[in-house]
């Protein structure tokens, strides 16, 4: 296979890694919403300032907006950030998926779902199966390093590597390995991000190596 092949040339390539330098730059969930926060304190500040008001739907009456940054905007503020939450419908059922995720990893209901589905599907579906899993690493710590060959059926292992970057954030390392590749190849596989690019035929000590160098950085 050669640098031709390489998808990242094509406009979906292009659109891949544009798409990623942009998804890359979002800040934490954590932080994003504290920022949105802020904003919107500002905002109320503003509006309050050249008194704007609005309509309720509900009963058609006058509400003007209210300074979240002054006095007494704090004082209603801070009492009514818990009756919000705690007020919103589908954080119910939010806490049950989260809770039932952690308990099907911690009795290890999801790695044993995984090794059925992935023994299961043919070799056609292969690697797309191993993007799936991969996709889900961050629930499952046992399926967070992946191993492929960059000849593969339905995509080669560059587009796959190209796709958990987009899919999986962070993505889990990836080892590649070949007996088909040239060195532009390995070069690109590693500036990609690839933890090992090994060639064909494989020495089972290094393999190891490699796998427990990445466990390690993970722990």
């Amino acid at each position: 296979m050669s640098m031709s092949s390489i998808p990242s040339h094509s406009p979906s390539g292009k659109l891949y890694g544009w798409v990623e330098r942009i998804g890359n730059k979002v800040p934490h969930p954590f932080l994003l919403f504290i920022y949105l926060i802020v904003i919107l304190m500002v905002a109320t500040a503003v509006l309050s300032a050249f008194d704007v008001s609005v309509r309720s739907p509900a009963d058609g009456s006058l509400v003007a907006v209210k300074n979240l940054l002054s006095v007494d905007g704090l004082h209603w503020f801070l009492p009514n950030v818990i009756k919000n939450f705690s007020g919103f419908a589908p954080l119910g059922a939010i806490l049950a998926l989260v809770l039932g995720a952690g308990l099907a990893e911690r009795v290890g209901l999801l790695p044993a779902l995984m090794v059925k589905m992935a023994s299961h599907v043919s070799a056609r579906y292969a690697s797309y199966m191993v993007l799936f899993i991969a996709f889900f690493s961050h629930i499952s710590s046992d399926a967070a390093l992946v191993i492929a060959d960059i000849k593969l059926r339905g995509m080669n292992g560059i587009e796959l590597f190209e796709k958990l970057r987009l899919l999986a954030m962070p993505p889990p390392p990836i080892l590649f390995i070949s007996g088909h590749a040239d060195e532009n190849m390995q070069r690109y596989a590693l500036s990609l991000g690839a933890a090992a690019f090994l060639r064909k035929p494989i020495n089972i000590d290094i393999l190891l190596d490699h796998i427990q160098r990445e466990l390690a950085r993970r722990q």
